[in-house]
């Protein structure tokens, strides 16, 4: 007899949680590391190629637009879903004086976005705190 109520587990949201993390752990030591300032393009503090596990990441892109402002974009894909295929998820910071990085998640209008974007279309498959 199945319950009468069951959780529903929002596995999208965990999986783009635990990849912001990550990706914001990886630019804040390479911003520490850096004195203050991020990698640039030519050295990224994450690979940029997918791992062969990545079921829904197709690429993933580092940019450098200055010493203190980072993005990374995933492009994703191979869901399905024409809501989320070929569409683009971002982790954007910005170093602090303090050493510290101050970042937010956001959906990305491109592999290149620097700054977050309402691609509203995502922002049901995202935590709150992504739709941006």
């Amino acid at each position: 007899m199945r319950p009468f109520f069951e959780p529903k587990i929002d596995y999208e949201s965990t999986t783009y949680s635990a990849c912001f993390v990550q990706v914001k752990m990886a630019v804040s030591n390479a911003y520490i590391a850096g004195r203050n300032a991020f990698p640039p393009v030519a050295r990224p503090p994450i690979s940029t190629t997918p791992p062969v596990n990545a079921k829904y990441v197709t690429a993933v892109a580092y940019d450098q637009t200055s010493a203190t402002a980072v993005s990374v974009v995933l492009v994703l894909g191979n869901t399905g879903n024409t809501n989320i295929d070929g569409k683009f998820l971002g982790a954007f910071g910005v170093g602090q004086i303090d050493g510290t990085v101050r970042g937010i998640c956001g959906t990305a209008c491109s592999a290149a976005s620097t700054a977050a974007c309402a691609v509203t279309a995502l922002y049901q498959y995202l935590p709150a705190y992504c739709r941006h």
